[in-house]
């Protein structure tokens, strides 16, 4: 049986039952003295004398050997980069009780599905939810967007103009639900009312001086009906009159963006231009990121049962964020991440 205690502890006791020997203390005292067996005593002091202090130094465990080798944990590394359908599975989700199967079909080598984490984890992987992206985004396009014309907005916004991102959302009765604390085995339950479609729908823009400086948030709610291009184009009326400056407008290609009212008055505008986003890139805007905030922070598990309470509790977490300034720069910030300089 082991003796108690970490190696450099057993170290120790070696070299003081040494020390206590050359002293004249008989074996059977030093025993008795470092708490050993007198027989461990005399097979040191045998060990000392024939290869010195050296023989009683603590040597690294080498624990059990591991079950792949590096070259196979590079395999595997790729092989989980790959995917799991170029694997031959049917989804592509990785397991621990799937990544344990390929290691068993591939290597030959039985793991315990509640020790791949730790493997997983050794190989610089961690457990994350996928982005959600289109199949129908053009990446050469957005690449040639974040290329040529985000440095033309931020030129034309240089110009003593406000760069504004305009997005809507829609807030359902039904909300995001998430994790919560509870009696261990009773699982919390969740009331919320069933095959009620209606919801609040909202516009916001997220502003950010010319001298960026100064952001701002502005939005709108709609309850009970969707966002047009009438409330459109009396948001970003609203908007020109609350800016100082002129503005460049960036947003999707939202039909109401598109429609022809508000084609008419950005182009009889003199202080309003707008560029449109790529086709499904809605992480180029920061609005998403605030609807995104909203939706798992303020508004997470609240059960509205009336459409005018929702949009209450909506006005009041929107006018929270907008005292929350280090907040909305956090989010342009984290958004422009994806632009080249």
């Amino acid at each position: 049986m082991r003796p108690f205690g970490s190696p450099e502890q057993l170290q120790r006791r070696r070299l003081r039952a040494i020390q206590l020997l050359d002293s004249g203390v008989r074996p059977v005292e030093v025993a008795r003295n470092v708490g050993a067996d007198r027989r461990s005593v005399r097979r040191w002091q045998a060990a000392y004398r024939r290869e010195g202090e050296e023989a009683l130094l603590a040597k690294p465990a080498s624990g059990r050997p591991p079950k792949l080798t590096g070259a196979e944990l590079d395999t595997l590394r790729e092989m989980l980069l790959e995917g799991a359908q170029e694997q031959g599975y049917p989804t592509d989700l990785w397991t621990c009780r799937r990544v344990a199967h390929l290691i068993k079909k591939r290597f030959g080598v039985t793991y315990h599905p509640d020790h791949i984490g730790r493997l997983l984890r050794s190989l610089g992987f961690s457990p994350q939810k996928p982005q959600r992206r289109a199949v129908e985004r053009n990446e050469e396009e957005i690449q040639r967007w974040v290329a040529e014309d985000w440095p033309r907005i931020k030129k034309t916004a240089r110009r003593k103009a406000w760069l504004v991102f305009i997005d809507e959302s829609g807030l359902l009765m039904a909300p995001l639900v998430r994790r919560t604390w509870s009696l261990k085995g009773q699982t919390p339950v969740f009331l919320q009312r069933a095959h009620f479609h209606k919801k609040v729908s909202a516009i916001a823009a997220l502003c950010v001086s010319p001298d960026k400086q100064n952001v701002r948030l502005y939005f709108r709610l709609q309850p009970g009906e969707s966002i047009g291009a009438d409330l459109v184009l009396c948001f970003i009326k609203e908007l020109d009159r609350q800016l100082d400056d002129p503005a460049v407008l960036v947003w999707d290609r939202l039909t109401a963006h598109r429609a022809k009212v508000v084609k008419e008055f950005m182009g009889a505008s003199l202080r309003l231009d707008n560029f449109f986003l790529p086709p499904y890139t809605s992480e180029l805007n920061p609005v998403e990121y605030l609807w995104s905030y909203l939706k798992t922070n303020s508004l997470a598990n609240f059960a509205a049962f009336e459409l005018n309470v929702l949009a209450d509790a909506t006005r009041k977490s929107g006018r929270s964020l907008q005292r929350k300034e280090y907040l909305l720069r956090s989010l342009y910030k984290s958004q422009s991440s994806f632009f080249t300089p």
